[in-house]
């Protein structure tokens, strides 16, 4: 399954009748529960595919299954009687799925991911696409201001401060900012945006320029030193996965993935 964002361009599999056809994504909505109420259904299947089942309850339902992905069970054996809600409930269950309705009638299955051996596939240009949209609207927020820029605002701020609104500060008191002046408001807002979203800002740049990388990147498994036990005094082995890429700018970097005694330190990248 790939994740989906706002930005992607998703389709999905519709199987009608044992057919594979292409359409495109349709917004969904839940429909009046009575037409999958009063539908009842007798629904029987022995050792068929997800595929099978899937086409053969489109022909009972008289209308479209879209499901995305394909599930980790490969086969599985029915024999159902109820309305269309609970055949529905039911396959899903089997298969680890959960349904909608679109709005035009369309059965949507999309994997629940509840089997912890199931893994989502990450389509790696959509995760790229996330981290530069991630990074633009925290820049955007920040008011286009580059990063690590929450000093010299603070140094500003104050140097904007009256020798009485100073005197307050050093004698220990709050300077309510409702009493500041438009430009002291519009330092004070920058300074706190600095001061939120710098560290967001930093993660997302640095995840950006990881996934930019992935393709030409590599990791490295090794031993750092040793560490020892004050009890007992015995040392063992500081190993470490390494994770080494190549950013934009044509430097390689390197971090500390997993490990023993790891300590995670970012380094300081620009912006995608």
């Amino acid at each position: 399954m790939h994740l989906k964002f706002a930005w992607s361009q998703a389709c999905a599999v519709c199987l009608v009748a044992g057919a594979i056809c292409q359409f495109a994504p349709v917004a969904v909505a839940q429909t009046a529960p009575s037409a999958l109420d009063r539908q009842r259904l007798v629904f029987h299947a022995q050792q068929q595919s997800f595929a099978q089942v899937v086409a053969a309850l489109s022909l009972e339902m008289k209308r479209g299954i879209a499901a995305d992905g394909v599930p980790r069970l490969l086969q599985a054996d029915f024999n159902l009687e109820g309305t269309a809600r609970e055949v529905l409930d039911r396959v899903a269950d089997a298969f680890d799925y959960q349904w909608t309705l679109s709005r035009s009638g369309v059965v949507l299955l999309s994997k629940r991911f509840q089997n912890p051996d199931e893994r989502p596939q990450l389509n790696l240009p959509e995760l790229q696409q996330m981290a530069r949209d991630a990074n633009t609207v925290l820049r955007q927020a920040s008011g286009g201001r580059a990063m690590n820029q929450t000093a010299q605002l603070i140094n500003a701020l104050f140097d904007a401060f009256s020798p009485e609104q100073r005197q307050i500060l050093q004698d220990g008191k709050s300077l309510p900012i409702g009493q500041f002046t438009a430009a002291q408001v519009q330092l004070a807002q920058a300074a706190l945006l600095g001061a939120t979203l710098d560290s967001p800002r930093q993660l997302w740049t640095y995840l950006a320029s990881q996934l930019t990388g992935l393709p030409r990147s590599s990791i490295q498994w090794k031993a750092n030193g040793q560490t020892q036990d004050l009890l007992t005094g015995q040392s063992t082995p500081l190993t470490f996965l390494y994770y080494q890429w190549q950013a934009r700018n044509g430097l390689e970097y390197t971090t500390v993935l997993s490990g023993s005694g790891a300590i995670f330190v970012l380094p300081m990248l620009p912006e995608e």
